[in-house]
């Protein structure tokens, strides 16, 4: 029985001749039923690629001979093929492969050919072929929308009714109106059904163009046909989000996008605010931008993807995080107020032309202001440059001209504690000067005045009269 055995063995891999041809070495003209990498590489000190590139014509094995050696292996253990120690050895390597890299073996679910898949993953066919098979098999369970009953058809099916009747009356029911086009804006003929489900197209060719459109600006999707729904780095299936690895959102080029968990991208961004170590950005203000120009791109067609509005909602939330600096400085600019200095001096002390900007609350335009501020001390005075920076932080506010001057007046009366303080504040206004009326010089002018100011009319018009004297 062994020798039989070692008969066949032997027959198979050629050490026998069975009618297998040989086929000759082209460098030293000796025969072989296989011209193997071992020989090539001692002999003539070269690979079997560069054999093949230097004869194209000639042959490495006859064609019986390997594939009886495939069907040798074919449908067989490790075991049945070689001895008991290196078939262990083969199965140990290959188990030690599938948990570092956390793969399993699975049966195909058609075929029932054993396939390698990620632990994760949802996969139950070996190739695509297998898959539409399977689908082709698999059924699923639906209401008609006309009579309720429900029907038993194969899952890639789109039936929607049990029958011609039923979609017949369905369809006869609805009415047809005039709808735009969501792609050209022409006005098509439609049925109500197919508005409420989207399908507002004039032709196939616009409905293909708005897809492409909408694929392009839907990073998500776009991403997620390319990667699929897995995390990159825990192969997590649950809270998936789309990184932009540049950090920025506008960039949607697949080759910046990449697939993570809540908790991995997380922590990705906490490494990269620890290696940066400096300001990158209200996160905020940089989605609510990033939306500002979504909707610009869909009003009136802006070119988003240009490569000067790459960094703009980074640069808008640097840039509001300076300008609204006095939202939250009720501490800063107390210190700045309560700096102050015992003093006998009882004349009029006066900063003029103070020159700040701001943004008007109904529009979030920039205001240009000139800010005059007097008053006359009690016990206490404050820095010259004080004055200016309480009304600069103050400004840094989005807020109406008027509270502004009451608001500059008031923190003075309050930690000065003055004999009076007189305010007037000259505005330009953007959102009057750039849209609307247009008026491009004209300057809104208020004025908050207590205490001494308010009582005597000739200290008011002695500052009056000092302030405008440069005029």
């Amino acid at each position: 029985m062994g020798i039989i055995l070692l008969l066949d063995f032997m027959y198979c891999y050629g050490v026998i001749n069975v009618g297998y041809k040989k086929v000759q070495c082209r460098e030293c003209k000796k025969w072989f039923y296989k011209i193997t990498n071992t020989h090539l590489w001692r002999k003539h000190q070269m690979t079997k690629e560069e054999y093949i590139k230097k004869y194209p014509n000639a042959e490495i094995e006859d064609k019986q001979l390997a594939l009886d050696r495939q069907n040798h292996k074919r449908g067989k253990k490790y075991k049945e093929i070689y001895n008991i120690e290196k078939a262990n050895d083969i199965i140990k390597r290959k188990s030690k492969a599938l948990t570092k890299y956390k793969l399993i073996e699975k049966k195909c679910k058609l075929c029932d050919k054993v396939f390698i898949k990620k632990e994760n993953s949802e996969q139950k066919y070996c190739s695509t072929i297998c898959k539409f098979a399977g689908l082709k098999k698999e059924k699923k369970e639906f209401k008609c929308k006309e009579c309720g009953n429900k029907i038993i058809d194969y899952i890639i099916s789109n039936r929607q009714f049990c029958s011609h009747r039923c979609a017949d009356k369905f369809n006869s029911d609805i009415s047809r109106i005039n709808a735009i086009c969501c792609n050209c804006g022409k006005y098509v003929n439609k049925k109500l059904n197919q508005i409420k489900s989207g399908n507002i197209f004039c032709s196939k060719e616009c409905k293909k163009n708005y897809k492409r459109i909408k694929l392009k600006q839907n990073y998500k999707l776009k991403a997620f046909a390319v990667y699929g729904k897995i995390c990159s780095r825990c192969n997590s299936l649950k809270n998936i989000v789309v990184h932009h690895k540049d950090g920025n959102r506008l960039n949607n080029d697949i080759e910046n996008l990449d697939i993570m968990c809540r908790s991995c991208h997380s922590k990705l961004h906490k490494e990269t605010q620890h290696l940066q170590r400096n300001f990158i950005g209200e996160k905020n203000i940089e989605r609510g931008m990033i939306q500002i120009l979504f909707g610009l791109n869909k009003a009136f067609g802006l070119d988003i993807s240009n490569e000067n509005f790459r960094l703009t909602p980074k640069r808008v939330a640097r840039a509001y995080y300076e300008i609204f600096k006095g939202i939250n400085a009720k501490d800063e600019l107390k210190d700045i107020a309560e700096t102050s200095f015992p003093s006998d001096y009882d004349g009029m002390i006066i900063v003029e032309d103070i020159r700040c900007f701001s943004m008007c609350p109904h529009h979030f335009l920039p205001v240009e202001y000139i800010v005059n501020v007097g008053y006359i001390p009690g016990k206490k005075t404050v820095g010259i440059s004080k004055l200016s920076r309480i009304v600069e932080l103050l400004a840094k506010t989005p807020e109406l001209q008027e509270m502004f001057t009451m608001k500059i007046k008031d923190i003075l009366e309050k930690e000065l504690k003055p004999k009076g303080v007189i305010v007037q504040v000259k505005g330009r206004h953007m959102c009057m000067a750039m849209r609307g009326v247009k008026q491009i010089n004209s300057w809104t002018s208020t004025s908050s005045i207590t205490g001494v100011f308010k009582k005597d009319k000739a200290t008011r018009d002695e500052f009056m009269l000092m302030v405008n004297k440069h005029d």
